[in-house]
C-alpha cells in the first residue's frame, strides 16, 4: 500500500508540475502571439504609408511628364510652323492648317494618356495601401483580443481539474 501511495503522490506531483509548466507555456505563447500581431500591424501600417508616398510620387512624375510633353509638343509645332513658313506656305488653310491641328490633337491625346497612366499607377498604389491598412486593422484586432493572462488562466484551470481528480483518487486510496 505504501508503494502505491508513493506512486500516486509522484503522479500527483508530476501532474501539478505539468499543469504549472503548461500554464506558463500558454502565457508565453499567447504573449508572443500578441507581440507578433502588434508587430505585423505596425509593418502593415508602414507599408500603407509607403504606398501612399508611391501614389503621390506617381502623380508628381505624371505631372512632370505631362509638362515635358507639352513643351516638346509646343517645340514640334513651332518647328513645323517655322519650316512651312520658311518655304512660303500659307499656314491658315488646307494641308498646313490640318497638320498643325493634327499636331495639337495628337499632343492632347498623348498628354491625356500620360495623365491617365499616372492616375492608374497612383490608384494601384492606393489600392495596395488600403489592403495593407485592412491587414493592419485585422492584426491589431487580433492583438487586442489576445490576452496572455486569460490563456494562462484557462490552462491553469484545466491543469487544476486534472490534479484535483488525481488528488481525490489518492485520498480514496489512502
Amino acid at each position: 500500500m505504501c508503494n502505491a501511495n508513493l506512486l500516486m503522490a509522484g503522479s500527483l506531483a508530476a501532474s501539478t508540475a505539468g499543469a504549472l509548466t503548461s500554464t506558463f507555456g500558454a502565457y508565453g505563447q499567447s504573449k508572443a502571439q500578441k507581440a507578433s500581431l502588434e508587430y505585423q500591424a505596425s509593418v502593415d501600417r508602414n507599408n500603407a504609408q509607403l504606398m501612399e508616398w508611391e501614389a503621390q510620387d506617381a502623380i508628381a512624375r505624371g505631372e512632370n511628364a505631362w509638362q515635358k510633353h507639352r513643351l516638346d509638343s509646343a517645340a514640334l509645332k513651332g518647328t513645323q510652323r517655322a519650316v512651312m513658313s520658311s518655304r512660303g506656305i500659307d499656314l491658315g488653310e488646307g494641308t498646313p492648317a490640318r497638320i498643325l491641328t493634327d499636331t495639337d490633337f495628337l499632343s492632347a491625346l498623348d498628354g491625356a494618356a500620360i495623365r491617365r497612366n499616372a492616375g492608374r499607377e497612383a490608384w494601384t498604389a492606393r489600392a495596395r495601401g488600403a489592403q495593407y491598412t485592412s491587414d493592419a486593422d485585422a492584426a491589431q484586432y487580433g492583438a487586442d483580443n489576445t490576452h496572455p493572462a486569460l490563456a494562462a488562466t484557462g490552462t491553469l484551470l484545466n491543469g487544476v481539474s486534472t490534479v484535483a481528480s488525481q488528488w481525490y483518487q489518492f485520498k480514496a486510496i489512502s
